[in-house]
């Protein structure tokens, strides 16, 4: 079995005005010296929405994130 990975994160849209945080969790690629290259995220905003999806990690520390919020609209972030 792959060893589980998690954390928290947090995000800021200022242009939007809304704080999101939450949790994230992959699972560890081959030996466990990888980087994780995906998995899942959960996150509660400050404007009552709830962003759920998965995330794709391009390189340390770079990424997009590709989910949906509590009304069902498509939320894309990338990260770096």
């Amino acid at each position: 079995t792959k060893p589980v990975v998690n954390g928290q994160f947090s995000l800021t849209a200022p242009t939007l005005n809304i704080k999101c945080i939450g949790n994230w969790q992959t699972k560890i690629k081959g030996d466990g010296a990888d980087k994780p290259s995906n998995g899942s995220i959960h996150a509660q905003c400050s404007n009552g929405e709830k962003i759920e999806g998965v995330f794709t990690t391009l390189k340390s520390g770079t990424g997009i994130v590709e989910g949906k919020d509590t009304k069902g609209q498509k939320v894309r972030i990338s990260y770096n």
